[in-house]
């Protein structure tokens, strides 16, 4: 096992003696490289065969509301944010023609997705499109 191996094993040990969840993907019985995954499932990590596996209730623990840090933060909107939100409608919009109407640049552009993305105001489409959450 490699120097990266043994330390993926400690830190997924150690989260397992912490009551933490961890997930291992299975490899073939007996493979060398498929031993440190093996011996996790067997000490309790939760078996990983698909995405579905890690959307399964329970899987994954709640993301915390937007309202959780009050509901004064749960209203604000910088300003790129409600400029960028008036951009996107009820109709999915593709990532680059958000680009376009915005001026914004790659980073800027993500960044400001994601926060509206986990702060449940716009939702993320397959193939990067976005749409108000309604």
């Amino acid at each position: 096992m490699t120097t990266a191996g043994v330390s993926n094993m400690i830190t997924a040990r150690h989260a397992l003696d912490q009551g933490r969840e961890v997930f291992a993907v299975p490899g073939p019985v007996g493979a060398p490289q498929s031993a440190g995954c093996n011996a996790l499932i067997s000490q309790g990590a939760r078996l990983l065969t698909s995405a579905r596996d890690l959307l399964a209730p329970g899987a994954l623990p709640p993301a915390p509301s937007p309202a959780a840090a009050g509901p004064e933060a749960a209203l604000e909107l910088s300003p790129a944010e409600t400029a960028l939100i008036k951009l996107i409608g009820p109709e999915p919009v593709h990532i680059d023609s958000l680009a376009r109407a915005s001026g914004l640049g790659p980073g800027e552009l993500s960044m400001l997705l994601l926060h509206l993305v986990l702060s449940e105001r716009v939702l993320e489409l397959p193939g990067k499109h976005y749409v108000v959450n309604l």
